[in-house]
């Protein structure tokens, strides 16, 4: 998709959705990890915002050629009690389980972002979609029947979306759409890792400033629903109007 991007095949970027979300959660037996269960259960806790959210976000920083410039959003707690794993026992977990949250960006382009651990469907359940002056791409990676990455383009003068297929280049030595996701993103990933050291691509896919940059997303976006409005990034310092 980036490639694609790269090439002009969208023209000006518009409109950029994004979705990351699956049921991993939505049985409330389904032992909880990586919460504060000590934490004020009368305030609602940031959790699938920052553990699903970033990826995506993160995609729509490197799609858009922008990052994100002001944000309105809100999450919500859908499913209260829930086996937590460092209890061993069901308890009130007030956490975001659910959220969505629009924005513009630098660029003046436009964007979504959805994340949920309660919705119905496969996981991992990655989806991000580009829209532009010229064509739009729709790219998936969410393991289903057997495929566990698609991409599908549009053009203005061919609006009907068709697959595309993925260049073998985009993989690593023996790797295939038709693998297991869990083994095609770890082999991804530490293509990707000795390819940089070995210095055999130029720059790299992520530092430490893109992360620091989508964490001041998921703070923008809390801050906005706990203020109810929209907060402008750079984030100013509580208190600061």
């Amino acid at each position: 998709m980036k490639a694609l991007i790269d090439e002009g095949f969208i023209g000006e970027p518009f409109i950029f959705n994004g979705f990351e979300q699956n049921s991993q959660w939505l049985d409330p037996q389904n032992p909880l990890r990586q919460v504060d269960h000590t934490a004020d259960q009368s305030r609602l806790q940031v959790s699938s915002l920052e553990g699903y959210g970033a990826p995506i976000m993160d995609i729509g920083h490197l799609c858009m050629g922008s990052r994100f410039a002001q944000v309105v959003g809100t999450m919500k707690n859908f499913i209260p009690e829930r086996m937590v794993r460092a209890t061993g026992t069901m308890m009130r977990m007030n956490i975001d389980d659910g959220d969505i949250f629009i924005g513009e960006f630098a660029n003046g382009a436009i964007g979504s972002i959805q994340t949920s651990f309660v919705t119905v469907g496969n996981y991992p359940g990655i989806e991000a979609r580009v829209y532009g002056s010229k064509g739009a791409l729709i790219c998936r990676m969410v393991e289903e029947n057997g495929v566990a990455e698609t991409l599908k383009a549009a053009s203005a003068d061919a609006v009907e979306f068709r697959e595309l297929e993925i260049p073998q280049r985009f993989y690593p030595t023996g790797g295939s759409p038709r693998e297991s996701w869990r083994s095609l993103f770890y082999a991804n990933l530490t293509h990707s890792f000795i390819s940089e050291i070995r210095g055999d691509v130029a720059g790299n896919e992520g530092n430490f400033e893109d992360g620091a940059h989508v964490q001041e997303l998921i703070n923008a976006v809390e801050r906005s629903y706990r203020q109810r409005r929209w907060v402008s990034i750079p984030l100013e310092r509580d208190g600061v109007a």
